[in-house]
């Protein structure tokens, strides 16, 4: 899994959606404010808890930017170095299924199925996306998660992102 590492109150965790890390023996203290691929195992009993085997620090990263503002844009950029072809999808809720073991899918997703799928395409080392927000009231308050799966050999799920639809 991938996402930002946090540190507080003794805790780590990635950033979104909060997965609470267990780092046993490993010093994550250099990592932390970093987009971090993750591995280990889910906690029995424990949906959002996971007991760390392995980190690395990632350049494989989707930043958000822009303004969630009715009627104006959030851009969406995607960096990579290393991937050719990107997928970049949307729900408006947040979950988490691990992908690993799964044929051609490798990483986690962090957001809600159904996904609606936003842009596809060929990837030279970032892309960035301009996702207009429609000037209507209704859609205040609704939260929209974004994630990417990079494709090389298999579709690997990095970091979501998050924005909540504000008033102009």
């Amino acid at each position: 899994m991938f996402g930002e590492l946090e540190l507080e109150n003794g805790e780590y965790t990635l950033a979104i959606p909060g997965v609470v890390l267990l780092p046993g023996t490993l010093d994550l203290s250099n990592d932390v404010g970093e987009i971090v691929e993750i591995h280990g195992n889910l906690v029995p009993g424990t949906p959002d808890t996971v007991q760390v085997t392995s980190v690395a620090q990632s350049d494989d990263r989707l930043k958000i930017g822009g303004s969630s503002r009715i009627g104006e844009s959030i851009e969406l950029r995607i960096e990579s170095e290393t991937s050719p072809l990107y997928y970049l999808v949307a729900s408006l809720a947040q979950d988490m299924t691990p992908l690993d073991g799964l044929p051609l899918l490798s990483g986690t997703l962090f957001i809600e199925l159904p996904v609606v799928t936003i842009s596809g395409g060929l990837l030279t080392n970032n892309y960035e996306h301009i996702f207009p927000l429609p000037n209507n009231p209704a859609l205040v308050g609704i939260d929209i998660w974004f994630q990417t799966a990079l494709v090389n050999t298999e579709f690997v799920y990095i970091n979501v992102v998050e924005t909540t639809i504000q008033s102009s």
